[in-house]
């Protein structure tokens, strides 16, 4: 075999549906301990230590050394995970051609990494439909208001308005992203700078084309702004929001 394929073993993630479950709780969560896991698998922690263990020998949750304020060990997902997730694909023998065993492979592994966006996904969807809600509720306004403030942050100008940047859009240093995944500031800093400078040279070449064929109908390009998955699944399950909706 070519040693630099990636190990059988990670083909568990897809195979074994409580390593599947386990793996997809830190897609949303990013840092869990074990007994968190056991609480949202309504399992006994016994019987999800074995799963975990072989999630870290396998390189996708990093060895526990940090601790919660409980002396619990904090688990995350490993630097490299996604590098040995795709990495599966490779392990998919495409040159012997299509076969029943082949096929069932690709569509396993398609349908498992749907789940982890659906789960994403509705997140979102409650998230957004909760805060809907609130907002036409005038006894909550201010709470919606402050929400999306600590969402938005806007640059303003000495006199309080909201300044725009060269293209005429307002100029902000939002913490939000069109990303599912959480981003730390730096990380969040570093992302926004390469989109706008994207974005800036996408607007400039379809401006140019649309002034050699102004026919053609101009594609719309445009961040949807949201809050980290992280947060959204936290607000999605604060007691006192869910108890509004009973």
């Amino acid at each position: 075999m070519n040693q630099n394929r990636t190990d059988k073993s990670i083909h568990q993630i897809f195979l074994s549906k409580i390593k599947f479950r386990i793996y997809t709780l830190f897609e949303i969560y990013r840092k869990l301990t074990l007994q968190e896991i056991a609480d949202k698998l309504s399992r006994d922690k016994s019987s999800i230590h074995p799963h975990v263990r072989k999630l870290i020998e396998i390189g996708i949750l990093k060895p526990p050394k940090e601790v919660d304020e409980k002396r619990n060990y904090i688990l995350e997902l490993t630097d490299d995970y996604e590098e040995k997730l795709n990495q599966i694909d490779g392990e998919l023998e495409f040159e012997n051609g299509l076969t029943p065993t082949l096929i069932s492979q690709v569509t396993q592994m398609g349908s498992k990494w749907m789940q982890v966006e659906k789960s994403l996904l509705d997140e979102h969807i409650q998230f957004n439909k909760i805060v809907n809600e609130l907002n036409q509720k005038p006894e909550y306004s201010q709470e919606v208001y402050d929400l999306y403030q600590s969402i938005f942050a806007f640059d303003l100008d000495s006199n309080g308005n909201v300044k725009l940047n060269e293209n005429g859009l307002p100029s902000n240093t939002s913490q939000s992203s069109n990303a599912i995944y959480y981003f730390d500031e730096e990380t969040y800093t570093d992302f926004r700078a390469e989109w706008l400078q994207l974005t800036n040279k996408y607007g400039k070449i379809m401006a140019k084309k649309n002034e050699s064929l102004p026919s053609l109908r101009r594609s719309v390009c445009f961040l949807a702004h949201s809050m980290p998955i992280e947060k959204i699944v936290e607000y999605n399950n604060r007691k006192d929001i869910l108890t509004r909706f009973q």
